[in-house]
C-alpha cells in the first residue's frame, strides 16, 4: 500500500510526558501504525521517564529537540524523513484513522507521494465521487422511505467502493 511505502522513507517522532494520559492514548495508535504499516516510531520524553504503561520501553530522552521544532504540547508528533526534514503531523490525540491521513497529505505536499498514489490511497474519493453520490447510484431510484438496514447498507459501501 502506499503508507507501507511510505513507511520506508520516514519515520514518525512521538514527543510525550509520561504523566499525560493523552499521550498514553497517542502511544497505542502509534504502536498500532507501526505494527500494521511498518512506521518506526521513536518516543522522546521531556520528563526522562518511560510511558506508565510500558508502551516503547526503549524511548530516548529530549536533548532540545522539542524546542528545536517548537512543540508546545503533549503528545505532539512528526514525520520525519532520512535526511532530516521533519514536518509536523499534530499535537494532540489524534486517531488511527486520521493519522494515516495527516501522513499521506504531509507526503504529498512534500513530493514524498505522488498525486496518484494519495489518490490511490483514497479509494472511496478516486474518481472524484463523493461516497452519497456512489451510495445514489448503487442504491438505484427505488422509492425508499431513506432508511436502509444496516447489513443491506454495509453491502452498498463495499460495492460503491469497488466501482
Amino acid at each position: 500500500t502506499t503508507l507501507e511505502k511510505l513507511s520506508e522513507k520516514v519515520g514518525v517522532w512521538f514527543f510525550y510526558s509520561s504523566e499525560s494520559p493523552y499521550a498514553a492514548q497517542q502511544a497505542e495508535v502509534l504502536y498500532a501504525l507501526s505494527k500494521k504499516l511498518g512506521f518506526t516510531v521513536l518516543p522522546i520524553s521531556l520528563d526522562g521517564l518511560a510511558l506508565p504503561s510500558g508502551r516503547f520501553p526503549e524511548f530516548v530522552e529530549d536533548q532540545g529537540q522539542a524546542k528545536f521544532i517548537g512543540v508546545q504540547q503533549v503528545p505532539a508528533t512528526y514525520m520525519v524523513t532520512g535526511d532530516g526534514v521533519i514536518k509536523p503531523l499534530g499535537e494532540g490525540v489524534i486517531s488511527y484513522n486520521d493519522m494515516q491521513e495527516r501522513l499521506l497529505v504531509v507526503a504529498q505536499i512534500n513530493g514524498l507521494i505522488s498525486d496518484e498514489e494519495y489518490e490511490q490511497a483514497q479509494p472511496l474519493l478516486s474518481n472524484n465521487l463523493e461516497l452519497t453520490e456512489k451510495l445514489s447510484t448503487s442504491l438505484g431510484k427505488q422509492g425508499r422511505s431513506g432508511f436502509i438496514e444496516p447489513a443491506e447498507l454495509l453491502q452498498h459501501i463495499e460495492k460503491a467502493s469497488r466501482q
